[in-house]
């Protein structure tokens, strides 16, 4: 069954593989044109799911309250935290238990939560279930879908993962999408399809992937059915006519949602306006290339087209090496793919996709140029005209690429590829022998790397110049144009025309909430927006730290009015990283006021910066600045600085490089660009220098990465005649084995390391956040010490300015809770506002600080995808009262010590593929030294040769191979000694055998001639009259003899010693067309010629080669029966190298038993005959360096080939 299974596959499985891909893109087309997803046809069914849980899960801890009280709840339910259902309990109004701090709820109850059924937070949309007691409240409820107010990495509107994979939107209209119902039957949201949907970018993919794959299939059916040239050219003409009419009409702008076809990836141009159709070309051009390998295979010798077209296509290839590398450049520098090899953390698979097409075009280019080479020479050239061909259209290229100002790193290492090939097939190289195809790759990957580097430096100065444009133009007209149609609205906003009227004066963070949210929002996103107000009398009055005074002062001193409003200032020089300042009268009913908004551009990453976490996709934010170093001067002042590179605090320092405006440099180990506007202005950004190391683990990860792929590649043409990998040698095995051994010890290495430093860095975060939470705990206790209750709302703007200034301090964010676990005061409210967490404690910390009455407590926590070290500790007063919780979040202190990981694993991968590379060819080196012996073993067996001088082997190493060899010298002489023993005993035997033979042979005429003397003797009268006519009749018969025995002396004497031959020039078609004349007036058998058109030479002695090609014909014509009617036929084929005569008969052919020695003397399957024609034709034929052997024979026929050295 299984054999059959095989041979099915093996006999339909290109077919079945059609049928499949054509089925898969019919069922994926389809699934595309549907409006709703199959994921939203099962949402219904899913939440019931959810809603039995939920209903299940709110009444066992509904149970569990009224049994075990709170502390029950805190023991069961406090670890549940990412469980799919949360849990909140009210006591009266307030709320008194939770397990989750993902759902922004207040510390009451209040119009909007607790609410059965369907529910819409600050992030997302839940489905709660409320079981009421006397006088408290279970809620359960669960996600349905996150709903940010903006969306980012670390943010995504997702559902519940339970209930769907898609992307979608919640609507209460039950108009639209698909509506959703509970248990009860009520309506509770409507489900609609998002256009923008991940899935179906995925699905448009799935579709492209099937369409080519189809392409490839049907290519490979159609020339199996049409084994022609032809076929191939005529579907390379319709591919590329299909290409040109997609381009025209943008086909491919039907597959949006794919980010294969995202402009903002990949653009090359109107050819190449994305990757997808990057790949598109790129098949297109690996099927031209393999229909011009085919049409190469049918080169002839000086036929006038192959000559044409193979110097034409020679000539060509740095037309090709330059377009190959323009596109290579392209790729680079047009599109967002990172190629930093030696950042491997940093590649997306769009990077393993643009390297896999590097590698096969490379491989499609080199394997192109060598069958080129080939058929040159096969077409007739010579090989001086091969390297002038070559050497002239590589000097045109390398002018060519000097003219236009190309770099020479990428525009040389084709030459030296080329060159290389060029060598070997000079050296007579007709296939890829593994030294070939080793250094061609390493050259290859070298090549590859310094234009990787090339091309990635010229694209990242070009950006760093542009970033360094926009840094310095602080002023920004769009931001004072967009202020100019919000002033009206902010002016008469309403909460800010109560602010007077009320009684507390809200906190910094409340404000800046109210005003973010119903104001500078969208558009101001790019900024980070402080506010602040005062009385119109009060002037010394301090919020956040700064006093209107303050304010004033700024903007006397660093400001600039906007031509545009008088109210907005730029802040020139960048003090307190401030780029505005906007300064309003608001006039309330009861009082006047002063409205000052200062702004930070999010531009430049700060020390804590912004994380990343609370900036909307949508911002204008430059996230590649936090790859470098950034300063900026204002005055010959620093004004500004980021990043690691210890910068000068006067511009006076960079004074030996300032020549000119702009310029790039480089100085302690790092390359600056410089930028100057005017006096007054100058920014630096600065990158680290790649060192030698990040090139040589490039070149490392190439050479490994590469190789791999022509080993799948080889292991699937095995077969190909070309590829010499048809079976593992001795030495391929040790290299094997060694590169294996290695491969294991450096992956055991790499995993045990990069486990123990990440262990150890995730030890180093904890003690660093435990240091930071005793540090902000004894500065807490200097500030806040003396205050009794620490959630008085009293104290609320004093305590959020002493939190801001520990945060810049111990550079992390600091929130701090009541003894309920309620918030009363964060660094960064933000969080809290916009409902990314709750202002609830996490119920971890709250389990372990409350209840287990823990003094410190760490551990993980997380935001959207976002995951974080946390920690707290309880804070007490002077008086040693518990009076709050601190609480540290290392939001982007995690990023850092995520890099550093990152970093400590890119080296470890580097030294991994260092090594694994030098292994790979320390095991070729290795291995060749070890077999060489062997191998010169192999050679001294393969040319011995009985009877000859054969040399011994020179070996002196005292080891198991030089015991070896000393065997084989020995061996060497003994057989020797046996080989002249047993060539005088075979000259013997020959002599005594050819004794007898001729012996015998004489005995035949002899006997007749003494009858008939004896017969004459008696019956001679000389009186008979007819006795002359005896006389004579007996002498006809005795001389016929006597010539019969002339005959057979001559046949062994011709045998014995051939004649010298006289070599000459022979026409050889013209010379069978001659021979086969001769037979044409034969009756019983038709001999016929068929041969090419070309004239075919070789060298030869003309009567010999006649005696060869008569005596095999006669021989076909004489196996014939007498019952059958003959045929001869001769065919004369030729390819660069070797002329062949194929002579095939249909007579009665040879037995098998007999084929070993039809070629011995005196064999004959005839009844006549001295049995030396074959030995003889065999003899002439290897004297003109020729070959002869039986290819085929049966019952009907005979076939004979030979074959000779053809001369030009």
């Amino acid at each position: 069954m299984v054999k059959r299974v095989i041979q099915f596959f093996r006999t339909f499985g290109l077919q079945a593989a059609i049928a499949v891909t054509a089925l898969f893109i019919i069922i994926t087309y389809n699934h595309i044109q549907q409006d709703v997803h199959v994921d939203f046809k099962d949402f219904q069914g899913e939440f019931y799911k959810l809603e039995k849980q939920l209903n299940e899960f709110t009444a066992k801890a509904n149970t569990c309250l009224k049994q075990d009280g709170q502390q029950g709840l805190i023991v069961k339910y406090s670890a549940s935290e990412n469980d799919d259902f949360y849990l909140h309990i009210y006591q009266g109004d307030s709320l008194v238990f939770w397990n989750t701090n993902h759902l922004p709820v207040y510390s009451f109850a209040e119009l909007h939560f607790p609410v059965e059924g369907v529910v819409r937070l600050q992030n997302g949309w839940y489905y709660t279930k409320i079981i009421k007691n006397k006088n408290t409240m279970c809620v359960g409820s669960f996600l349905i879908q996150h709903a940010y107010p903006y969306e980012n990495d670390q943010l995504k509107n997702t559902f519940n993962s339970n209930l769907s994979s898609s992307i979608g939107t919640i609507s209460l209209d039950s108009t639209k999408g698909i509506t959703i119902k509970s248990l009860k039957g009520d309506f509770l949201f409507n489900v609609q399809q998002t256009l923008e949907d991940a899935d179906r970018g995925l699905e448009e993919t799935s579709l492209f992937g099937g369409i080519l794959l189809i392409i490839i299939l049907l290519w490979i059916q159609v020339n199996r059915w049409f084994p022609s040239i032809w076929t191939r050219i005529i579907l390379v003409t319709i591919f590329v006519g299909l290409r040109l009419w997609a381009l025209n009409t943008n086909f491919f702008e039907s597959f949006v949602h794919s980010d294969l076809f995202d402009p903002a990836i990949l653009a090359l141009g109107e050819w190449t306006p994305n990757l997808g159709e990057l790949v598109i070309s790129f098949v297109l051009f690996l099927l031209i290339v393999n229909t011009l390998l085919s049409a190469l295979e049918k080169v002839r010798f000086n036929h006038r087209f192959s000559k044409i077209s193979t110097l034409f296509l020679l000539g060509a290839f740095p037309l090709l090496s330059w377009w190959m590398g323009s596109v290579g450049q392209q790729i680079v520098e047009n599109s967002s793919i990172p190629l930093q090899l030696d950042q491997l953390f940093s590649l997306t698979r769009f990077s393993l996709f643009v390297l896999l097409i590097v590698g096969v075009a490379g491989f499609a280019y080199l394997f192109l140029f060598f069958e080129t080479t080939i058929a040159f020479l096969r077409a007739g050239w010579s090989k001086r005209y091969l390297v002038v061909v070559w050497l002239a259209s590589t000097l045109l290229y390398l002018f060519a690429g000097w003219y236009v100002g190309s770099n020479w790193n990428a525009i040389c290492w084709p030459v030296f590829l080329c060159g290389i090939i060029v060598l070997a097939v000079l050296r007579n190289v007709e296939t890829w022998n593994f030294s070939l195809v080793l250094l061609l790759l390493l050259i290859y990957s070298v090549g590859a790397t310094s234009s990787f580097y090339t091309f990635s430096q010229t694209k990242e100065r070009a950006e760093r110049e542009l970033y360094a444009n926009q840094l310095a133009d602080d002023q920004d007209i769009n931001t004072e144009i967009e202020y100019l149609s919000t002033k009206q609205h902010l002016l008469e906003e309403g909460y800010l025309q109560r602010l007077t009227s009320l009684k507390d004066r809200p906190n910094p963070s409340a404000l800046k909430e109210a005003l973010e949210r119903r104001i500078f929002n969208g558009f101001w996103e790019r900024y980070d927006i402080d506010f602040y107000y005062y009385q119109l009398t009060d002037s010394v009055s301090k919020i956040n730290g700064e006093s209107q005074r303050d304010l004033e002062q700024l903007i006397n001193r660093h400001g600039m009015v906007s031509e545009l409003d008088s109210c907005v200032f730029l802040i020139k020089d960048y003090t307190s990283q401030y780029s505005y300042v906007i300064r309003e009268k608001i006039q309330t009913p009861t009082a006047s006021i002063w409205l000052y908004c200062t702004l930070k551009s999010k531009k430049i990453p700060e020390e804590i910066g912004f994380p990343r976490l609370l900036i909307s996709d949508k911002a204008k934010v430059f996230e590649s600045l936090e790859n470098f170093s950034i300063v900026k001067y204002y005055n010959g002042k620093l004004v500004n600085k980021y990043g690691d590179y210890s910068f000068p605090y006067s511009a006076d320092a960079w004074k030996e490089t300032r020549k000119g405006s702009k310029r790039f440099f480089n100085k302690d180990g790092y390359n600056h660009f410089m930028l100057r506007r005017g006096k007054s202005d100058m920014i630096i950004l600065s990158k680290q220098d790649s060192s030698w190391v990040n090139g040589v683990t490039t070149m490392a990860f190439l050479f490994v990465s590469f190789g791999i792929l022509l080993a799948i590649y080889s292991w699937f043409k095995a077969k190909n005649k070309r590829l010499a990998f048809k079976r593992l040698s001795l030495a391929v095995k040790i290299q094997v084995v060694l590169v294996g051994l290695v491969f294991l010890s450096l992956l055991g290495f790499s995993i045990g390391s990069g486990t123990f430093v990440k262990n150890q860095y995730a030890q180093y975060t904890d003690d660093v956040i435990r240091e930071k939470l005793q540090s902000v705990g004894t500065v807490g206790k200097l500030r806040l010490g003396n205050f009794v209750d620490i959630s008085d709302t009293s104290n609320s703007g004093e305590l959020e300015y002493y939190l801001r200034n520990w945060s810049q301090i111990f550079v992390t964010d600091v929130n701090v809770y009541d003894i309920k676990g309620q918030l009363i005061g964060s660094s960064r409210p933000k969080i809290y506002n916009i409902g990314l967490l709750s202002e609830q404690m996490n119920p971890l910390a709250r389990k372990a600080l409350m209840f287990d009455k823990k003094s410190e407590y760490i551990h993980q926590e997380r935001i959207g995808s976002l995951n974080y070290l946390s920690g707290y500790i309880p804070f007490f007063n002077d008086e040693g009262k518990l009076i709050a919780y601190l609480n540290i979040q290392h939001f982007d202190q995690q990023n850092e010590f995520e890099s550093q990981i990152q970093h400590f694993l890119v080296a470890i991968i580097n030294v991994f593929m260092i090594l694994l590379a030098l292994s790979i060819v320390g095991a070729i080196l290795v291995s060749n030294w070890l077999t060489s012996p062997l191998r010169m073993i192999q050679r001294s067996f393969s040319s011995m040769e009985l009877g000859k001088n054969n040399q011994a082997i020179d070996y002196q190493s005292n080891d198991e191979l030089g015991d070896l060899v000393r065997e084989y010298n020995q061996k060497l002489t003994d057989l020797e000694t046996a080989a002249l023993q047993l060539a005088q005993s075979e000259r013997e035997s020959a002599w005594r055998e050819m004794a007898k033979q001729v012996a015998h042979e004489i005995k035949n005429p002899l006997t007749p001639m003494k009858l008939s003397i004896q017969q004459l003797q008696r019956v001679f009268d000389p009186n008979d009259p007819q006795s002359k006519q005896k006389i004579d009749r007996v002498a006809q018969s005795i001389i016929e003899q006597i010539d019969a025995l002339t005959s057979i002396a001559n046949a062994f004497a011709n045998f014995a010693k051939m004649p010298q031959p006289v070599v000459e020039k022979l026409e050889f078609r013209s010379f069978l067309e001659s021979i086969v004349a001769v037979f044409e007036a034969q009756e019983s058998c038709h001999v016929s010629l068929t041969a090419i058109q070309e004239a075919i030479y070789v060298e030869g002695d003309k009567e010999m080669l006649l005696r060869v090609i008569n005596n095999l014909i006669t021989n076909g014509i004489q196996a014939i029966p007498n019952d059958r009617e003959g045929n001869v036929s001769i065919l004369l084929t030729a390819d660069h190298s070797l002329v062949t005569v194929t002579i095939t008969d249909n007579g009665c052919g040879i037995p098998e038993e007999q084929l070993s020695t039809i070629f011995e003397p005196y064999f004959t399957t005839k009844s006549t005959g001295t049995g030396l024609g074959l030995a003889m034709v065999k003899q002439i034929v290897e004297g003109h360096y020729g070959t002869i052997e039986v290819k085929q024979t049966s019952d009907s026929g005979t076939t004979m080939v030979l074959q000779f050295p053809r001369v030009s």
